[in-house]
């Protein structure tokens, strides 16, 4: 595999409208910024409980109220019911009006930037969504990604890590969040250098699995936000989100092991501070 494998795609940043899609996507500057919040959430392709579950998902993201939404796993059925919530499309921009694959990464933001995307070697079609705003003065990028599946597939994990950490290394700000897909503890020491695990930072005695366990499989902590060691940024808060059941099943039973939250992973909601000089 070509580790540094560059290809690179512009995005094409909408909003939506009641007339339909409007086509922006430009730099943006702010100041006096002293918060970022992000939500970080698989939300999981299957078809079960698939209308509910995307009501209970949109609530979720317009109870915690994040600057950005990165979303794994997004089908074009899941985007068609998050284009008719207006409370949604009101709030945000979407980095894109369709997919590419038949499930896909997804980034909503509350500014109309421009976003790319970055394909490396993968048998899934897997790839890097990002952005890039200028926060007092000084330049975040913003990322997600769905790192490659399977347990067996840790070299082509390693190798994509490789390549978003080749994407990002130009920028003194960046924060990667997503699927990882880590499927053992020793993959922890593929996190590119100068990066942190948030969750280890805040929470080093907890497990924080974010995906449920299965017949097959004990509960595991797939879903990572890691962030570039700063000088301007600290994560102050971080917890995991969308734990509760949804309404159907507060008043039926329900088998083993099946899926009764909003997705079979738990997402995750991260609050940074701005600790650097103020402009």
């Amino acid at each position: 595999m070509d580790l540094l494998l560059e290809d690179l795609r512009v995005k094409q940043t909408v909003k939506k409208t009641k007339h339909g899609f409007q086509k922006v996507g430009n730099d943006v500057n702010l100041s006096g910024i002293e918060k970022l919040k992000f939500i970080s959430y698989n939300v999981w392709f299957e078809k079960h409980n698939f209308e509910e579950r995307n009501i209970e998902l949109r609530k979720i993201f317009l109870q915690f109220d994040p600057d950005f939404i990165c979303l794994q796993e997004v089908t074009q059925d899941f985007l068609q019911l998050i284009f008719s919530d207006d409370q949604i499309c009101d709030k945000y921009y979407f980095s894109s009006s369709s997919l590419v694959q038949a499930y896909d990464v997804l980034i909503l933001s509350k500014y109309p930037i421009p976003f790319k995307c970055r394909y490396f070697p993968s048998e899934m079609g897997r790839n890097l969504l990002f952005g890039v705003i200028t926060i007092n003065d000084i330049d975040i990028s913003i990322g997600t990604t769905h790192l490659e599946s399977i347990d067996y597939n840790d070299d082509y994990r390693l190798c994509q890590l490789t390549a978003i950490e080749d994407q990002f290394k130009s920028y003194q700000e960046s924060i990667l969040m997503g699927d990882f897909n880590f499927a053992k503890k020793s993959e922890d020491q593929n996190i590119p250098e100068g990066y942190y695990d948030v969750w280890h930072a805040l929470h080093p005695n907890e497990e924080g699995h974010t995906m449920q366990a299965s017949q097959q499989y004990p509960s595991i902590r797939f879903d990572r936000i890691i962030l570039k060691q700063s000088e301007n940024w600290k994560p102050s808060h971080i917890e995991l989100i969308g734990r509760d059941p949804l309404p159907s099943y507060q008043s039926k039973q329900f088998a083993p092991f099946e899926i009764i939250t909003p997705s079979d992973h738990y997402g995750l909601y991260l609050e940074l501070s701005f600790i650097g000089k103020k402009s």
